[in-house]
């Protein structure tokens, strides 16, 4: 592995999680731990994203379905990484029914990841299977040519982006800052908007409207 590739692990990754990607990891990688953009555990080449994994346990699975925040986190990844899994760690049974949540209810977001979003889904009962399953993984796309792995350029600028300022709004998904953006070109436009023509956006209201210009203030006047 060259200077090139590094791996990355979010520093809000459970420490005992953190400590055990370190040590599975061969000594020749590169492991930086640091807070990530998305994800919990990426591949970069040359400082470009290639491959993110999101892990969850079974009940952050169950809750994050709950909140729609998986289908949020689902749609961050897309534009910042190329390639995508979502690993889901420990025993379904084991929480299926201590949960309001049916079968049909977590199947059908899986499904929905799978196919409408393009998410590769892994499931581990053992944290140490997982690790060993990420490092391999990434060693797979580090053993290919890197011209060979499809990756559309996403540098740091997209951190500081207008569409990425806004799908992180907690009830913000990506089609409504989508739809903000054509009609309004820019964070500032949107937060200058009169209210009757945020408004008039799909799913925006007059609570939303206010968070909204709340959110933005510190950006815009800052």
């Amino acid at each position: 592995m060259t200077n090139d590739w590094v791996i990355k692990v979010d520093k809000r990754e459970p420490k005992d999680m953190r400590k055990l990607f370190t040590m599975m990891c061969p000594d020749e990688y590169n492991v930086s731990v640091e807070h990530m953009t998305c994800g919990d555990y990426a591949l970069y080449y040359k400082q470009i994203p290639v491959a993110g994994i999101e892990r969850k346990r079974v009940d952050d699975l169950f809750n994050s379905i709950k909140d729609n925040r998986v289908f949020k986190q689902a749609d961050l990844m897309i534009d910042y990484y190329d390639i995508n899994y979502l690993a889901i760690t420990k025993n379904l049974e084991d929480y299926i029914f201590k949960s309001e949540m049916t079968m049909s209810n977590i199947m059908g977001t899986l499904g929905s990841l799978v196919v409408r979003r393009d998410i590769n889904l892994l499931w581990f009962q053992e944290e140490d299977h997982f690790v060993h399953a990420v490092i391999k993984i990434f060693e797979k796309i580090m053993e290919g040519k890197y011209d060979d792995v499809n990756v559309v350029r996403r540098d740091s600028d997209f951190i500081d982006s207008d569409y990425y300022n806004l799908i992180k709004i907690g009830w913000m998904n990506k089609d409504m800052a989508k739809t903000l953006l054509d009609e309004f070109d820019n964070i500032e436009d949107i937060y200058n908007a009169p209210d009757d023509e945020l408004k008039d956006i799909r799913g925006i209201g007059d609570k939303r409207v206010e968070e909204l210009k709340q959110i933005l203030e510190e950006r815009c006047e800052g």
